[in-house]
């Protein structure tokens, strides 16, 4: 199996009817699950989406599933 970096990746986009809540819980899930950016994932965003690139593909599937 190959794993390539889409695999590690989790995009969260905004949706109509989505409000700050919702990009809160997401990064709220991942700092419970995984610490502080840096270690295990980092983060890119701007105004339509945010992605959680994750070192290995484990922690991406379970962040994935957590959201």
């Amino acid at each position: 199996m190959k794993i390539t970096a889409e695999d590690r990746t989790v995009m969260v986009y905004w949706q109509d009817g989505d409000n700050i809540q919702s990009w809160d819980q997401a990064c709220i899930q991942a700092i419970e699950l995984f610490g502080l950016p840096g270690d295990k994932f980092t983060t890119e965003l701007n105004q339509n989406w945010m992605a959680f690139k994750f070192r290995n593909v484990e922690d991406a599937l379970l962040f994935r599933l957590a959201i």
